[in-house]
């Protein structure tokens, strides 16, 4: 007896992708070198998952605002100097975004509405700040920002009350704003590579904190306060 055909929900062409909209829940276009997406692409309303990753992108089609079933999106190493637009309009998205190794050097303001994303990937761009505008993104567990050139982190930071790990390894901090020390459900600070002279003083207000690492700063000798960090078992790297 034959067995039904089964039709697979996970596509790796667009032009497939496009034969079985309502099949397709992801699609895998990683390292095609795709210069451009057709703005059809606006028409796989079942899809959760996209990802252009390691292409020639510079921006993206405005059918992508019309995806309201995406949870993760990634358009990392790829030539965009701007988070696109489109972006804007997937506050539903719940899972990862990823955005590291492009050409970023701002953020806009509608990060900040991206509020049930838990998992956003920056780094390896030309960011010089954060925008104080995604201290909105308020369900995120990690936050990478690490190979930037950023100086500063906003107040607005200490609104990430959920926040599990915040990387900022090699960028250009000098401190941390005060606001870090509402951030009680952190468990790992990457301070790696910056401008560092001492352990910031708001992040001995950091209860669970289970790894901070201080290497590649500009510290002399061992830092003061390591023992308090220590005895409640959080290991500092320095």
């Amino acid at each position: 007896m034959q067995k039904p055909s089964v039709i697979s929900s996970i596509f790796t062409s667009i032009d497939a992708a496009l034969q079985n909209k309502q099949a397709c829940t992801e699609l895998h276009l990683y390292k095609q070198q795709l210069a451009a997406l057709p703005d059809e692409i606006g028409q796989l309303q079942q899809l959760t998952f996209l990802n252009v990753g390691d292409n020639q992108l510079t921006a993206l089609p405005d059918g992508v605002r019309l995806l309201k079933k995406l949870r993760t999106l990634d358009i990392g190493h790829n030539h965009f100097t701007a988070l696109p637009e489109a972006i804007a309009y997937l506050q539903q998205m719940d899972g990862f975004l990823y955005a590291s190794n492009n050409r970023i050097s701002h953020l806009p303001d509608f990060i900040g509405q991206l509020t049930q994303l838990i998992y956003f990937n920056a780094s390896d761009n030309r960011l010089e700040e954060l925008n104080p505008a995604a201290g909105g993104m308020q369900a995120l567990l990690e936050l990478r920002l690490y190979n930037n050139a950023i100086s500063m982190l906003p107040e607005s930071i200490g609104n990430l009350q959920n926040l599990r790990e915040l990387h900022v390894m090699n960028n250009s901090l000098r401190s941390l704003p005060s606001s870090i020390d509402q951030l009680k459900n952190l468990t790992l600070l990457d301070l790696r590579r910056n401008q560092f002279t001492g352990i910031p003083d708001a992040v001995f207000d950091l209860p669970n904190l289970k790894k901070l690492d201080l290497r590649w700063n500009k510290l002399q000798g061992k830092p003061t306060g390591i023992a308090e960090f220590t005895s409640r078992g959080c290991v500092v790297y320095y």
